[in-house]
């Protein structure tokens, strides 16, 4: 009875002290995409169509590097940006070391997989915020159309 009371009792302090990555950041992220120069492109994610021009969805931290995004535009060939890196969270471990979550935090980062971000040293993507990511996607395979200059000399 006193084993299941202390286990029961460290459960409940693992709980309460949970880790730094997955309190901030958690274990997905906001994906916001663009298709620079192209407002009417379709974006898709998987065959799942996401947004026009933009999108915003969510996307796992531990899928960062299985993101494929599709572009389609009327009369342009269709056109998938794949991203295939992802970058270690550093300073969460810190924190879980140095503040709270200790080995416990450690461990409930990485079953979560919240210790994973997009890798920013990938074409076109930037972080917004710890928990936000965006995705300019240059749309190679349809030129940007050129607005009409309607004035007459």
């Amino acid at each position: 009875m006193k084993k299941l009371v202390l286990l029961s009792l460290s459960m409940a302090i693992i709980c309460a002290l949970n880790s730094c990555a997955t309190l901030i950041g958690g274990s997905s992220y906001t994906a916001h995409v663009v298709a620079v120069g192209h407002p009417n492109a379709s974006i898709s994610v998987n065959g799942e169509t996401k947004g026009v021009g933009t999108a915003t969805f969510q996307w796992k931290r531990s899928q960062a590097d299985n993101l494929a995004i599709t572009l389609k535009e009327e009369g342009c060939e269709e056109q998938t940006t794949r991203f295939y890196t992802k970058s270690f969270r550093v300073m969460p471990l810190l924190g879980n070391i140095f503040i709270i979550g200790g080995i416990p935090g450690i461990i409930i980062d990485f079953a979560t997989q919240s210790v994973w971000k997009p890798d920013t040293n990938e074409r076109g993507v930037s972080k917004i915020s710890v928990d936000a990511f965006l995705y300019e996607i240059i749309y190679d395979k349809c030129p940007a159309k050129k607005e009409k200059n309607n004035m007459q000399l």
